[in-house]
């Protein structure tokens, strides 16, 4: 074999591998956009505890990725926002 051989051989399996890699990065965007992970997501979200605090008409909610629950303080009361 030449070296013109060569590269060509070369730049192919490289291309096929691009190809893959570009197949592969696509298919499991997609699949984690449509939901795939959900699983996943719930399992991460109920270990770390996450969430998100919102503010509604003056009462602050927070969000877990499960649902919405009313902030209360430790007395018992609902903590208000601005």
């Amino acid at each position: 074999m030449n070296r013109s051989n060569k590269s060509k051989q070369g730049g192919w399996t490289r291309n096929v591998f691009l190809g893959l890699f570009i197949v592969l990065a696509v298919g499991i965007s997609l699949f984690g956009m449509l939901g795939g992970f959900t699983w996943l997501e719930r399992k991460i979200f109920a270990s770390t505890g996450s969430y998100t605090k919102t503010c509604v008409d003056g009462v602050s909610y927070l969000q877990f990725h499960s649902g919405a629950t009313v902030q209360y303080d430790q007395s018992g009361k609902v903590v208000l926002c601005k």
